[in-house]
C-alpha cells in the first residue's frame, strides 16, 4: 500500500491531523490515509464518546477508543526504525475499560492486530479510567437539563466531562495503575464520594419535577439509560443488592476486564521521546475539533479536553507541530447543541444531503444537524490549530454530484439596537452567535462527478473553483480531497 510519500510530508516528523469545524470532518479517514505513512500514530486526548468511522475494503470499522491506524498492520504500511508499527493510545485518553475490551476484541476477532510483536497497540499507564458514576452523572446532568427547560448540551453520555473533572481534582483519581493497586476496592470508594454526592443531589431535583412512578432511585435510573441508549451504556454490573454501586462489583468487573488488556500497558510518552531522538515521524490523530476546545471553543457547547491542533500535540508531548492537517467537511454537521449559524433549514435539501452523506454520530447513531460552510468558523479553527505548516484536508465533496454547494463569507449579527451589524471574525460568544444570520452566500454549481478522477489536477468547474476560493480565501493549500469513503478514495 505505502507507495511514495506524498510531497506534502516529507521531512515533517511531527504531524497532527485536527479538526477546524464542528467534529465529524472525517478526520478519522484522514488519519488513516496518513498512516500509512508513518510508524506511530496516536489518540492523545477524548475519550469512548469521540468517535472515528473508517471505510476499508468495502467494509465499515467504528472507533471509540482505539487508533484507527491499527487497520494496516507491519506488512502493509511504515514501521518506525525499530521494524515495528506503534498505536499509541496517550495518557490524556479517558479510558472507559468495558468499551476497550469491546473494542479490541473486535478488531481482533476480525484478524487486525494479529502480530502483536510488530503491530503494538500501547495503552499509556496514566490514562485515567472512566467510572460507572461518572458516566451516570453525565447522564443524570444532561436529563436535567432537559427537564429544566428542555435543553441540553448534547453529552454523548460517557462520562468524559466527569472523568476530566477527576482529573482536575487531582482527587482519588483512577488511573490504568490503579488497576494493579491491592487496595482498589478502597481507592474506587474514595473516587466516588464526590460524583455520589452530586448524583444525589440530581435525583433529588429531577424527583421533585415527577411524580408517584415516575421517580427515579440510582438503580431505577441506571435501567432507563441502558433502555435509553438501547444497551450501549450498561452500568448493571456495577450496581450491588442495595441499589447503589458496589465497590467490590467494580473492582472484580474492572480486574475482569483489565486481565485481558494488561499486556497492552506502556509508557507512551517514552516511545514519543525516543522516536523524537531516533528521527521517526509521528501522526496524532485528533478528535473533535477547535470549535469543541474549552478554551478556543463556544462554552458551554464544548468538550472537555483540548482539541485544537496545538492542544493534541500538548497531550502527546510533541516539541513542535510540522505540519497540522486541517480536516474540513464540504458540509458542516454537529451532533449536540448550540448556535449554529449556518445551519440548514430547508428540510429537503437537508434530508438528501444527510441521507447521502450518511450524516450519523459515530458514538450516539444521532442524526447531526447539517450547515453550509463556514468561512468565519474556518479561518477561526484553522489558526487555532496552529502548525509551522498548515494544509487542508478537503473531505465529502463527491455528495455534491447534482446539489449547489454554499459558502456563508460572513454574519449579520442583530444587536437589537441598530440595523444588522456585519461580522468578519469569528464571535467567541454565544450569546452574539446565537443572534447571527447568514450575511450572504458564495454560490458553487453542483460538481462534476469525480468519484472517477486519479488527482487533484483533474478538477473542473466549480469543483476547481470551489478549491481556489478557499485556498484564497483560507490561505492554506488544499492537499488532499476525499471523493468517495474508501480509504482508496483520496485525490492527491
Amino acid at each position: 500500500m505505502q507507495t511514495n510519500i506524498p510531497e506534502f510530508l516529507r521531512d515533517k516528523q511531527y504531524v497532527v491531523v485536527a479538526g477546524a469545524q464542528k467534529g465529524d470532518e472525517g478526520k478519522g479517514k484522514i488519519t488513516f490515509f496518513l498512516s500509512q505513512y508513518f510508524g506511530i500514530t496516536g489518540r492523545f486526548g477524548g475519550g469512548s464518546g469521540t468517535g472515528a468511522t473508517v471505510f476499508y475494503n468495502k467494509e465499515k470499522y467504528k472507533f471509540r477508543l482505539i487508533p484507527v491506524s491499527v487497520l494496516l498492520s507491519e506488512k502493509e504500511a511504515a514501521t518506525a526504525g525499530d521494524g515495528i508499527r506503534y498505536h499509541l493510545m496517550g495518557g490524556n485518553e479517558l479510558i472507559d475499560l468495558s468499551v476497550l475490551h469491546k473494542e479490541y476484541f473486535n478488531l481482533k476477532s476480525q484478524g487486525f492486530l494479529q502480530n502483536e510483536e510488530k503491530n503494538k497497540l500501547i495503552l499509556d499507564s496514566k490514562c485515567s479510567i472512566v467510572n460507572p458514576w461518572d458516566i451516570c452523572l453525565d447522564a443524570i446532568r444532561e436529563y436535567s437539563r432537559y427537564l429544566e427547560n428542555g435543553g441540553k448540551i448534547g453529552s454523548t453520555r460517557t462520562g468524559m466531562g466527569p472523568g476530566m473533572e477527576a482529573r482536575i481534582r487531582r482527587k482519588n483519581l483512577i488511573t490504568v495503575n490503579s488497576l494493579k493497586s491491592s487496595d482498589l476496592s478502597d481507592l474506587l470508594e474514595a473516587s466516588s464520594e464526590e460524583p455520589i454526592v452530586i448524583i444525589n443531589y440530581y435525583l433529588t431535583k429531577i424527583n421533585s419535577k415527577l411524580t408517584g412512578s415516575e421517580e427515579f432511585n440510582l438503580r431505577s435510573f441506571v435501567n432507563y439509560l441502558k433502555e435509553d441508549s438501547k444497551n450501549l451504556i450498561d452500568l448493571t454490573p456495577y450496581l450491588g443488592g442495595d441499589h447503589e454501586f458496589s465497590f467490590k462489583n467494580t473492582k472484580d468487573e474492572y480486574l475482569r476486564l483489565y486481565s485481558d488488556l494488561e499486556h497492552l500497558t506502556g509508557n507512551t510518552r517514552e516511545i514519543v521521546k525516543l522516536a523524537g531522538q531516533d528521527g521517526d515521524q509521528i501522526l496524532a490523530e485528533g478528535t473533535q475539533s477547535a470549535i469543541l476546545d474549552p478554551n478556543h471553543g463556544v462554552l458551554p457547547f464544548t468538550s472537555i479536553s483540548n482539541t485544537t491542533g496545538t492542544g493534541v500535540a500538548y497531550n502527546a508531548r510533541f516539541p513542535r507541530i510540522d505540519l497540522t492537517v486541517n480536516v474540513v467537511k464540504a458540509i458542516v454537521s454537529r451532533v449536540g447543541s448550540g448556535p449554529f449559524v449556518t445551519k440548514i433549514t430547508d428540510r429537503e435539501r437537508y434530508s438528501l444531503l444527510s441521507e447521502r452523506a450518511q450524516e450519523f454520530g459515530t458514538t450516539t447513531g444521532r442524526p447531526r444537524d447539517l450547515g453550509d460552510l463556514d468561512l468565519l468558523e474556518l479561518e477561526h479553527s484553522i489558526n487555532a490549530n496552529g502548525g509551522i505548516e498548515s494544509v487542508i484536508a478537503l473531505t465529502k465533496l463527491d455528495v455534491f454530484s447534482d446539489i449547489n454547494i454554499r459558502v456563508v463569507p460572513f454574519y449579520k449579527y442583530d444587536n437589537g439596537i441598530d440595523l444588522p451589524e456585519t461580522l468578519n471574525v469569528f464571535p467567541e460568544d454565544n450569546e452574539i452567535l446565537s443572534k447571527c444570520t447568514p450575511g450572504d452566500y458564495e454560490d458553487f454549481d453542483p460538481i462534476e462527478d469525480i468519484t472517477k478522477l486519479n488527482n487533484l489536477h483533474r478538477l473542473r468547474g466549480d469543483s476547481k473553483r470551489l478549491k481556489d476560493y478557499l485556498e484564497n480565501k483560507l490561505d492554506r493549500d488544499i492537499v488532499m480531497i476525499g471523493n468517495g469513503p474508501d480509504l482508496k478514495n483520496i485525490l492527491l
